[in-house]
């Protein structure tokens, strides 16, 4: 094995509950009803914006607008409830002498390295590629 890529949010970190509080202000601020948690979290993998898109009719402003109000909160919020998930501190700990590790996420670069540094894994990771940085977004396979 010559690297291993990781994928944050579901896979190193839970950071559900902050994404979700994220969306609820969101809607609060553009004065729909919010979907419930498990609606808000089966579109969850895709751009921001897509996320809102089936909750807002399709309408594409009312998307853009919802991205810009989840950002905006989630700028101030995504260490509130996020932590790693049981088990993957020692696991990155046990890998990171034998093996370069990087993380490639769907989350914008800004909020994925602040993460990664206060979670205290600079040291332990080589790079964070996020998707606005060069790759097309998922589903495509070179995320």
């Amino acid at each position: 094995m010559r690297a291993i890529v990781f994928d944050l949010d579901g896979t190193l970190i839970d950071s559900q509950e902050d994404v979700l509080s994220s969306f609820r202000h969101a809607f609060d601020g553009l004065g729909l009803p919010c979907p419930g948690d498990g609606a808000l979290l089966s579109v969850i993998g895709v751009s921001l914006e897509e996320c809102f898109l089936p909750f807002v009719g399709g309408d594409a402003t009312l998307a853009r607008e919802g991205t810009r109000i989840f950002r905006a909160w989630y700028e101030d919020h995504h260490l509130d409830a996020t932590k790693p998930y049981p088990g993957i501190e020692a696991l990155l700990k046990a890998l990171s002498p034998a093996v370069p590790m990087a993380v490639c996420t769907m989350k914008k670069g800004f909020y994925a390295r602040r993460l990664v540094t206060a979670l205290g894994w600079d040291p332990v990771f080589r790079g964070v590629v996020a998707a606005e940085e060069g790759l097309p977004p998922k589903p495509d396979p070179a995320m």
